[in-house]
This record gives C-alpha cells, structure tokens and sequence, in this order.
C-alpha cells in the first residue's frame, strides 16, 4: 500500500503488483477502498458519472458523507490549489452534505495545511478537511480494532480539519472507538 501511494515503480513491478505504469493509481485507488472495505468493515457508497472522489461512504446513521481522493506521488504532497478545486467540485456536486473529506497521500508536506483550512471555508458546508499519509491509514486500518470495544469502526476517527499524523490518530482512535 505504501509502495503504490509512492509510486514505488522497481518494487510494484518485480512483486506484480502492477504491469504498467499507468496502473499505479487505480491499484492505490483499489487498494484503498480494499481497507475501507475489509480492514475497517464499511459499505462503500455507489457514485455515478465519471466525476467523483476515488470513495464515498454514509457518515453514521445521518444523511452526511464521507469522502475520499488518493494522491500517489514520488514526492511529498503539497496540496495545490488544482486539487483543492477538484475537491470543491466533488463537495459541490454532491446532493448530500460532505462532512468529512479525506486526502491520502504518501508523505505530506507541512504547507499542505493552508488547503485544507481553505476547502473547509470555501465548501460552503462546513465540511471538514483532513490529510493522512498512507502509512498511518494503513496503521490504523491495522490497529483500529484493539483500540474498540464496540465493535464497528467510527469514522469521526478523521472527521478533523488538517493533518492526521500517528500521534492524532491514537488521540482519536482513544476518544472515538469506545
């Protein structure tokens, strides 16, 4: 999973992963609705057109969504403002209120924030942003389950505006998997 969120092209290719390039991001994309899926037991919601976020799920029992988008890259993800236009979009278009929308990436530059504070004011709904790296989302999809007591996984876990590090994953997972 981190291979693919890197665009880890020698090692994708020598373990099969991938047998092309251009398979890299569908193969991140699949293999993050696989720990949304099976590692963290949520129904994924249908999306249609060709317009959309990479995920989509029902936020609790409420009408609100969540929303999804993976970023590979060999590089540090900066947020730029083409994908905070492309986010805009998706919150837009959605005849539901987005309350939460997740970017996953492979690392994530500290600037990267000023993003998420301006797709949170300019969603016009209030819909909260957040940024995780695909290591701690693979950690938590790993680890969420000796964290709970109630036996589903709570997706307040990121319903946070900003960037979601270890460190605020186990603070969340603490507070919102009793």
């Amino acid at each position: 999973y981190i291979e693919l969120a890197g665009r880890d092209r020698q090692n994708l290719l020598s373990n099969n992963i991938i047998s092309k390039d251009k398979d890299m991001d569908s193969a991140f994309e699949e293999a993050t609705r696989f720990l949304f899926e099976e590692k963290l037991g949520l129904s994924l919601e249908p999306m249609p057109g060709s317009e959309h976020p990479d995920g989509l799920l029902r936020f609790g029992k409420s009408k609100e969504l969540f929303m999804w988008d993976t970023k590979s890259k060999e590089s540090t993800y900066k947020f730029p403002n083409d994908h905070l236009n492309q986010f805009k979009r998706y919150i837009y278009n959605s005849t539901e209120r987005v309350n939460c929308f997740l970017v996953i990436a492979p690392t994530v530059s500290d600037d990267a924030i000023e993003n998420t504070y301006r797709l949170k004011v300019e969603s016009q709904s209030d819909t909260d942003v957040a940024i995780v790296n695909a290591e701690d989302l693979k950690w938590v999809a790993e680890n969420w389950k000796s964290s709970n007591i109630n036996g589903g996984f709570n997706l307040e876990v990121f319903n946070f505006t900003g960037i979601l590090n270890r460190a605020s994953l186990k603070q969340r997972m603490r507070i919102f998997l009793k």
